[in-house]
């Protein structure tokens, strides 16, 4: 009864959420995602420590740190994944205070962040290799032995950092569904204002249960989480990260060699990811 456990959550939980009309209600919750992510790489470590798993395992220091092995052109699209928050941009720094709107603190706050979720998910790659050396994999709370209270906690706390982490691509989806109003002469009746993209009480209510229950329903129904986000990342986050933004800049201010690095990386990396993950996807649902 997983479906359905993860059905009534989803409706319980989740999906009032979802129905805010911006992230600002959200703010106070940073802190805490971010506590979370600290209290998960300290979970990581403390298991390290109590693991004698590589102690068994006879590997050179070359395989260990030098070789790189088969899977990781399959899992480009697991890091653009990663990475990839372009599309949440506007309504991110639309749900800073009135007095950080700026260049200037958007440019310390992206920064920031930025290089915050680098080093930690890097952390936390790094701890769980050195466990578990060449037998590590992305699906990281599958590899230590059950049951434990620690990774039982960790797995509660990512579920909760998930759960407040969803919001932000839902708002950008369903503002990408809404009509805006901006052409009109008058306020167009499906709108809350003029001049922007909120939609009276009914049709928000609607429109944001059909986008959940739609990605609820795909989440449920997909072989393998990770073989989606390899092909997600691969398909639309290097089009987000890379091509597009290659491709407005040429046309804005012309060819830039940022740009032709962007579209040269990127384009490769979205092909061949794409590629890789869709015969893997398409060879899990065979099986």
């Amino acid at each position: 009864r997983e479906d359905l456990v993860t059905i009534l959550v989803g409706l319980v939980v989740i999906f009032p959420i979802c129905l805010l009309r911006n992230m600002s209600s959200l703010e106070k919750w940073s802190m805490l995602k971010v506590a979370i992510i600290f209290s998960m790489l300290f979970t990581m470590i403390y298991l390290l420590i109590k693991s004698d798993y590589a102690e068994v395992m006879t590997i050179t220091t070359y395989e260990k740190w030098f070789e790189v092995r088969p899977g990781f052109v399959t899992s480009l699209g697991s890091f653009v994944f990663t990475f990839v928050a372009q599309h949440t941009i506007n309504i991110t720094y639309e749900s800073l205070k009135p007095e950080l709107q700026t260049m200037a603190k958007w440019e310390i706050v992206s920064t920031v962040s930025t290089v915050l979720s680098a080093v930690i998910s890097m952390a936390i790659g790094l701890v769980v290799y050195v466990t578990f050396w060449t037998d590590a994999s992305s699906n990281v709370f599958s590899l230590y032995p059950a049951p434990s209270v620690p990774v039982a906690l960790a797995k509660f706390l990512l579920s909760v950092m998930i759960m407040f982490t969803y919001p932000a691509t839902f708002f950008a989806c369903r503002e990408l569904l809404c009509p805006g109003g901006a052409a009109q002469e008058t306020k167009a009746w499906w709108l809350l204002e003029r001049h922007s993209r909120q939609l009276i009480l009914p049709l928000h209510v609607a429109v944001s249960f059909l986008l959940w229950a739609s990605t609820t329903t795909l989440a449920i129904l997909a072989p393998s989480l990770l073989d989606v986000v390899n092909l997600v990342g691969s398909a639309t986050g290097t089009l987000i990260a890379f091509i597009l933004p290659a491709v407005f800049s040429y046309k804005m201010r012309g060819y830039t060699h940022l740009a032709a690095i962007l579209l040269l990386v990127g384009g490769p990396i979205g092909i061949s990811g794409t590629y890789f993950s869709l015969v893997k996807l398409m060879g899990v649902h065979e099986r």
